[in-house]
């Protein structure tokens, strides 16, 4: 597939869901990790540390209060900015998964089977709690209703296109310890 942006207009992609804040000690939250993804070619995603604050699962991007970027097994798509290049020629995100679960755990499982690496970014902050939108009636569902349907969205899905094991293969090989 082709798309137009591969005629370089774009170097990044970043997804921002609505809810997400960034800190206020930061006027351009984007610029640190543009820097940091250009210094880097080997990087093909970067997220913000999550705050103290944040309600997630992924507790790995919560901050551990350090000042430069650190590597990771995984970003979510609180706010992911990945290179465009590379996020083209993986197909991007896998349409069928229509609820958006999933997108992240197999679009970080193809970089690191790819020897590509993906960093938080202590040095910008963003606070997300689960499950707001619902709260603020954004979804025309409730939380548990999405939790069901997009859970069994990505089971179908990733179970199509890589077997029984996708949740093993795509949360606990090829992570390294200090990843985490």
């Amino acid at each position: 597939m082709k798309y137009a942006d591969t005629l370089g207009e774009f170097d990044y992609y970043i997804f921002l869901i609505t809810s997400a804040e960034f800190d206020d000690d930061y006027y351009d939250p984007i610029t640190p990790m543009v820097e940091f993804m250009d210094t880097h070619p080997e990087a093909v995603g970067i997220h913000p540390a999550l705050t103290k604050d944040s309600t997630t699962s992924w507790t790995h991007l919560v901050t551990r209060g350090g000042h430069e970027p650190r590597r990771t097994w995984m970003i979510d798509n609180i706010c992911s900015m990945y290179r465009a290049d590379w996020f083209n020629s993986i197909g991007r995100f896998d349409p069928e998964m229509i609820y958006a679960w999933g997108i992240d755990l197999e679009t970080c499982f193809k970089a690191r089977t790819q020897g590509r690496s993906l960093w938080v970014d202590e040095r910008v902050k963003i606070k997300k709690i689960t499950n707001i939108g619902y709260t603020m009636d954004r979804m025309n569902m409730t939380a548990s209703m999405r939790s069901m349907v997009a859970g069994e969205n990505m089971r179908h899905t990733l179970f199509k296109k890589y077997g029984p094991l996708y949740w093993e293969m795509m949360t606990e090989s090829n992570i390294k310890a200090e990843w985490r």
